[in-house]
């Protein structure tokens, strides 16, 4: 919650700081590396952005819902980092669950 405050009231460095606690406390939370891949990309951070949707993917198996979450966060990241091939993938993979 801190976290979303954060980045809402464009703290984000603060939020990136209180996300990678949180990472710390539950590594296997997808919520947290989409919030912390959306700090990143607000940020400009394209690789770490998508580094972090990346891992929560893979922690996310068999949920359906925060997969197609992720996946399309994924294609955001790449489209604005102008990867529109590896964008329009993403968003492909999104659209399958």
């Amino acid at each position: 919650n801190t976290a979303n405050y954060q980045t809402e009231s464009g703290k984000l460095r603060s939020a990136q700081n209180s996300l990678q606690r949180a990472l710390r406390i539950s590594p296997n939370d997808p919520e947290v590396y989409l919030s912390l891949g959306e700090v990143h990309r607000r940020l400009g951070e394209y690789i770490q952005a998508e580094q972090m949707v990346l891992k929560g993917i893979s922690v996310a198996a068999g949920q359906s819902n925060k997969l197609r979450t992720l996946w399309s966060k994924l294609a955001e990241i790449r489209s604005e980092s102008g990867d529109s091939a590896g964008a329009n993938e993403a968003f492909q993979k999104s659209q399958s669950y």
